[in-house]
């Protein structure tokens, strides 16, 4: 999907007509949002993902990002020294879980799907929280089907 859409800035790395790795550069939103990079095992520890990754970065200097933001699986550690060596600064810990959720109701709290109505309140959010709004992407996963929010009080509280 990424390799096909215009705000969306791919490149790959290859070696003797071989696929090395690729990584992408999401430009939906004023800070960019870097990955999924993928790196042939075999090329690992070769120098590929530092210059995948200067690639997008390169290119969101060109365009003036004001800030790039990167999601690191946690148990590849070496990716991790790679990005902090690149300039990144840890911002919080990610866990990815899975399995089955727990069926709670939170009293006072709805999640629903989320509307073209709700972006507004949705950005506003994000720029409180964040700094900044991903109007572009909200607009998407509305389209799309996949956003959600939560309601309190008859507001859009996340």
């Amino acid at each position: 999907m990424m390799f096909s859409r215009s705000d969306f800035y791919c490149v790959v790395a290859e070696s003797d007509g071989r696929i090395m790795g690729s990584n992408c550069l999401d430009e939906r939103s004023v800070i960019r949002g870097v990955g999924p990079i993928t790196i042939d095992p075999g090329a690992q520890n070769l120098g590929v993902g530092r210059k995948l990754m200067q690639a997008v970065m390169d290119r969101a200097n060109e365009r003036s990002a004001p800030g790039v933001r990167l999601v690191q699986a946690a148990f590849h550690n070496r990716s991790l020294s790679l990005y902090t060596s690149l300039g990144f600064d840890i911002r919080e810990p990610l866990s990815c879980m899975q399995g089955q959720t727990l069926e709670r109701n939170i009293p006072g709290c709805v999640v629903r799907p989320a509307k073209p109505e709700d972006e507004d309140a949705c950005n506003a959010l994000s720029r409180r929280v964040h700094g900044f709004d991903r109007g572009v992407e909200l607009a998407q996963a509305i389209e799309h089907g996949t956003a959600r929010v939560v309601e309190r009080g008859g507001r859009v509280t996340g």
